[in-house]
């Protein structure tokens, strides 16, 4: 193994033997030789360590890391405290990478000044044949931070972080909520201009057991998230960054109290309701329409203080 690799890869793995074979592939196929490759075993009850032990035994730039169940977050944290490259990549063990996809992405640091590149991706199906976007990926490259206030849509395996800009401090992704990642992207964004490269370097599979697809899950992760980038906009942005900051949480909210709404969770929209408003982030005008439009959902339900 190098002694100092330039790139550390960090693949999170989790009962992952049906598709870790392929992510390992694609990753030791980078043209970009100069690498370690990190596969966190969080606590699999399947075959995914025998699998990792087999390929570090191939290739000594693998290395197999283990550690008691945890989520992935904290085994991404996990290897983030053993890397050693000036940058750091991350490939969730059932995605995969085109060959040159960390080339051109170390090409559009050259530039300067870039904490992070993120590329362009397909999704795929459980079988690997493309499918259409489950979500939508932004294209976002320079100032990027009022972007991410909006949304997300920067696929985690699609990024390169320079750590030289960008200290990633143990830990870095929020244990035990969806959407820690997102939250990463804005730390980085606040203080860092963006890099894009334009091609579908990334194939990110989507299928039924995919922990995107819990659908609550990813609402209370994307409601934490965004308070804590409404703080981050309040700390270090400017007045307009945090309007729109507080006019995404106001909808998200408004999101969540119809989600709840349709679920027959009815204390639960109310809760949703009421932080809504407290968000106070749209023009009176507005923001009676949508009272208005909630109260209507509501009517016959206002529990006690």
């Amino acid at each position: 193994m190098t002694d100092s690799p330039l790139v550390s890869v960090i693949i999170p793995a989790y009962n992952a033997a049906a598709y870790l074979d392929t992510a390992l592939q694609s990753a030791v196929d980078q043209t970009m030789k100069n690498l370690e490759i990190l596969v966190v075993d969080d606590g699999s009850r399947d075959s995914t360590p025998q699998l990792a032990k087999a390929w570090a035994q191939r290739d000594p730039r693998i290395r197999l890391i283990q550690q008691e169940n945890a989520g992935a977050s904290a085994a991404r944290n996990h290897g983030l405290a053993l890397a050693r490259g000036r940058y750091v990549a991350f490939l969730d063990s059932d995605d995969l990478w085109e060959p040159g996809k960390l080339e051109a992405q170390l090409e559009v640091f050259q530039v300067g000044g870039i904490g992070l590149v993120h590329t362009g991706v397909q999704d795929i199906n459980a079988q690997g044949a493309p499918c259409p976007p489950q979500e939508r990926w932004l294209k976002v490259q320079g100032p990027a931070f009022e972007t991410l206030l909006e949304a997300n849509g920067i696929c985690c395996s699609s990024v390169l972080i320079d750590t030289t800009l960008v200290p990633l401090s143990n830990p870095v992704f929020a244990v035990g909520r969806l959407c820690e990642d997102w939250l990463l992207w804005g730390q980085v964004a606040a203080h860092h201009d963006f890099g894009y490269v334009d091609r579908p370097l990334v194939r990110y599979r989507v299928h039924p057991g995919g922990i995107s697809r819990n659908h609550k899950a990813m609402i209370d992760g994307e409601l934490q998230c965004r308070l804590d980038l409404l703080a981050l906009a309040q700390q270090v942005g400017t007045g307009g960054q945090v309007r729109t900051a507080k006019a995404a949480l106001f909808r998200a909210y408004y999101y969540a109290t119809k989600h709840a709404l349709r679920g027959g969770q009815k204390a639960e929209a109310w809760a949703y309701w009421k932080r809504a408003i407290g968000t106070k982030s749209l023009s009176t005008k507005d923001l009676g329409r949508m009272v208005s439009v909630l109260t209507r959902f509501l009517v016959g339900y206002a529990p006690g203080p």
